[in-house]
C-alpha cells in the first residue's frame, strides 16, 4: 500500500532506478497468486453511479493502461470513486490523478519569499530583481537565496536542490555572470541550464544557504509577469516551495 500511494502522476517512481525495483518486487509477491487467463470487466462507480465498464487484458498479456476520465461525473465537495470486479478476478492496480488550479494570491506560494518547514525536507527560498520596470536593453540583476533548513534524515551538506528561476519573455541571461556565480559559490552552485523562461540552477547547498545572482537584458518592451520560481529536493519534488511570478514592464 505504501508503494501503490507514492507512485507520481505518470504511473512510476519519480526515478528509474526506483520503478525497476518497485515492478520487480511487485512481480515476486504476484507469482505464487497470479491467474494468467483471468480477464473479464471492471466497473467505474463514481458516487454509486456506473459511469463505465472496461475490458481487463488476461494476467499473461502486456498491455497498455486503460485510462477513464471521469472530469464530467465529478461533483462540487467529496467525491467517491470507485471499481468493482468479481470476487475471482486476477489483482490490478488503479491510479487516479487529479489537476487544478489555484489563483496566485490566495495559494501557497509567497511573493519574493517563501519557506517550507519540515525536517529534511524544509526549504527555503528567496528570488528578488532589482528592476522590474527597466527600458529596453538595460541590465536587470537577480538575487536568489536558497537553503535546506532541516537537520533530519540527512544533513545541508547532503541532497541536491535544484531551483528554477523564472524570467520574463525575452529575456537574454548573460552567462558569463552564471558562470562568475558558480565559481564563487564554491561549486555550491554545481550547473545551470538557460530555458527561454527560466533558469534552472543545480545546488549543492551547506548550512546558512546559497547566496547567488545573475544578470539578464530584456530584448522588447514588454508588460509581462516571469515565470513562477521554484526550489525542490532533487530525490523528493514533492518537498518544494514555489515564488509567484513578478510582473516586468519594459518600454
Amino acid at each position: 500500500l505504501f508503494l501503490l500511494r507514492n507512485k507520481d502522476r505518470y504511473g512510476v517512481w519519480l526515478s528509474t532506478q526506483a520503478t525497476i525495483n518497485v515492478l520487480d518486487t511487485f512481480i515476486a509477491l504476484n507469482d505464487e497468486q497470479a491467474k494468467p487467463d483471468a480477464g473479464g470487466q471492471a466497473d467505474v462507480f463514481v458516487n454509486d453511479q456506473r459511469v463505465t465498464s472496461v475490458t481487463m487484458p488476461p494476467g499473461n498479456q502486456l498491455s497498455s493502461p486503460l485510462t477513464v476520465d471521469l472530469s464530467s461525473h465529478l461533483n462540487t465537495g467529496s467525491n467517491r470513486v470507485e471499481i468493482r470486479r468479481s470476487g475471482n478476478a486476477a489483482r490490478a492496480t488503479a491510479q487516479l490523478v487529479e489537476s487544478h488550479y489555484a489563483p496566485w494570491k490566495p495559494s501557497a506560494a509567497g511573493q519574493t519569499e517563501n519557506f517550507r518547514p519540515g525536517n529534511s525536507s524544509a526549504l527555503k527560498l528567496a528570488v528578488s530583481y532589482d528592476k522590474p520596470t527597466a527600458k529596453s536593453g538595460e541590465e536587470i540583476t537577480c538575487k536568489v537565496v536558497a537553503e535546506r533548513v532541516g537537520f533530519s534524515g540527512y544533513g545541508q551538506m547532503f541532497g541536491m536542490l535544484l531551483a528554477e528561476i523564472g524570467l520574463p519573455p525575452g529575456a537574454d541571461v548573460d552567462r558569463g555572470s552564471l558562470e562568475k556565480a558558480m565559481k564563487e559559490s564554491g561549486w555550491e552552485l554545481n550547473s545551470y541550464a538557460v530555458l527561454p523562461d527560466r533558469v534552472i540552477v543545480y545546488l549543492w547547498p551547506r548550512a546558512g544557504g546559497t547566496k547567488f545572482f545573475f544578470t539578464f537584458r530584456p530584448r522588447y518592451g514588454i508588460r509581462a509577469q516571469t515565470a513562477s520560481s521554484v526550489l525542490y529536493d532533487y530525490y523528493n519534488p514533492e518537498a518544494r516551495v514555489v515564488i509567484a511570478p513578478t510582473r516586468f514592464v519594459v518600454r
